[in-house]
């Protein structure tokens, strides 16, 4: 998205599902979480940290980050819907990693990126007084409200887990019904 920026003041796209994922781990001896280069926040030592993670479907990614950056509080924004058994598989529903931390939950819509985007903005403004690192680990689309939120609040940053292994079988199939849009860069 930061080249993209560079290049364009809006992009067009277009992003197909997979109509099934393995049942099995997606990925797996992950890296330690890192911020993004360029997208690192802005950090004040005398703020709290607030850990915003748009979950998907790997508790190890999830984990790794609570634990790296111990954050005062984590917004777990869990995907909606029982596509791909989500309901079951979603590590944000997982409530044995969340049984000791401060933590909020809120149902979130990644397919959704207008809307996605102003819940997540609305949820950034509550935790204006804090630092604030989000990772989109939900479906690809939720990079895109995620990014349009640190175009709109650059202090924040973005933060990833890198995985050394991908299974081979990570997803099946494509769903024909896609998803589309516009993306535009120049926000006011």
């Amino acid at each position: 998205m930061f080249f993209l920026k560079k290049a364009h003041s809006s992009i067009n796209y277009i992003y197909f599902k997979p109509k099934k994922y393995c049942d099995t781990w997606l990925t797996k001896n992950h890296k330690t979480p890192r911020l993004l280069f360029k997208h690192s926040g802005i950090f004040d030592l005398n703020k709290n940290l607030v850990l915003f993670i748009i979950t998907g479907f790997d508790d190890g990614r999830l984990s790794s980050l609570i634990e790296y950056y111990e954050p005062s509080k984590v917004v777990v924004l869990n995907q909606v819907g029982n596509q791909f058994d989500n309901e079951e598989r979603n590590n944000g529903s997982n409530k044995d990693i969340f049984l000791n931390l401060n933590h909020e939950k809120i149902e979130f819509d990644s397919y959704d990126v207008t809307n996605a985007s102003d819940i997540l903005n609305k949820k950034i403004k509550e935790y204006k007084d804090c630092n604030i690192i989000i990772s989109s680990q939900g479906p690809k689309l939720s990079s895109l409200s995620t990014y349009k939120n640190y175009l709109l609040n650059n202090n924040i940053a973005l933060a990833y887990v890198s995985a050394r292994d991908f299974n081979d079988k990570y997803s099946i199939g494509i769903d024909e019904n896609y998803i589309s849009g516009s993306f535009d860069f120049n926000i006011e």
